[in-house]
């Protein structure tokens, strides 16, 4: 007889709200236990038996409603066989010739994708909103590792046109199906960030975006090669985490701004409007005009 037992409890999960931003939004624990027993009462004949049991829960924070919601799942299964005692009395096997499995497979396989199909119009009420969708989304951007992988496992590797705010390396199992182009935020034509940029009588070359932030491609930050970055100090997202990023990665080795090592360091605080943008301005000159400053 085997038996194992597991209890997982993760606290404090995070979601990205873009531009180095995270909400706290709930916490998750699974636990269950697992039997495995095999007997062989007399000679020639066997008993197996097996039971599993997984109870998982996962608790939603909604900051802005003050509410939380509990999806809780419980799996359980169980199982036994048992062989004759002899072979005059075991049944006769019944085997199915390759074409014949095949499409009670295939049979099986369609009854299961049907009873599962979505039907549109879908409306999802989550956390006080409201969203309804008239057809399957076609296009997706994943914003943080487990929702990548998610979206890896179930073959959508090719509506995701961009992944953000990744913790670790891909699962080496799904690593053959990570798209190539990562997205970041960047200070886009009507926000703080680029009004910061105008001011100094730079350029920014995200400035044809739409929004304050938005979001933009790496292989496009290579492409427009700048020769200088802002880069954002957070908390959660520090301004040498990013820099270490920009010049380790091979990808981003022929940008001017970072064979230069042109780094200018602004706070979050300072991207937003308030009193902090006059010290941003005078930051990003010091940092494109430093002989002005001597």
């Amino acid at each position: 007889m085997n038996l194992s037992t597991f209890y997982l409890l993760k606290q404090d999960l995070v979601e990205s709200l873009g531009g180095g931003v995270y909400e706290r939004i709930g916490a998750a624990d699974s636990k269950g236990v697992e039997i495995d027993f095999q007997a062989a009462p007399v000679n020639g004949m066997h008993m197996n038996a097996g039971y599993a049991y997984t109870d998982a829960q996962y608790t939603v924070k909604c900051n802005m409603c003050s509410a939380e919601t509990a999806y809780r799942l419980i799996v359980l299964v169980l199982a036994a066989c048992g062989g004759a005692a002899s072979e005059a009395a075991q049944p006769e096997p019944a085997v199915l010739s390759a074409p014949a499995a095949a499409e009670s497979t295939a049979e099986a396989a369609t009854d299961a994708a049907e009873s599962l199909k979505t039907e549109y119009p879908l409306t999802i009420d989550n956390c006080g909103l409201t969203y309804t969708y008239d057809a399957p989304p076609e296009r997706g951007i994943t914003m943080n590792q487990a929702s990548t992988e998610v979206m890896l496992v179930l073959g959508l590797a090719d509506k995701m046109v961009g992944t953000a705010y990744m913790d670790d390396e891909i699962l080496p199992s799904l690593a053959e199906e990570y798209p190539s182009q990562e997205i970041l935020f960047a200070g886009a034509c009507c926000g703080t960030p680029n009004e910061i940029i105008r001011q100094v009588g730079a350029e920014n070359i995200f400035a044809d975006a739409e929004g304050n932030w938005a979001t933009v491609s790496w292989e496009e930050v290579v492409d427009r090669d700048p020769e200088a970055i802002v880069i954002i100090e957070a908390d959660r997202s520090t301004a040498d985490e990013k820099i270490e990023l920009l010049t380790t990665n091979p990808a981003y080795a022929d940008i001017t701004a970072v064979q230069n090592k042109r780094f200018i360091i602004v706070p979050f605080s300072a991207t937003t409007l308030g009193i902090r943008n006059v010290a941003a301005v005078e930051d990003v000159a010091k940092g494109l005009y430093p002989d002005k400053f001597e």
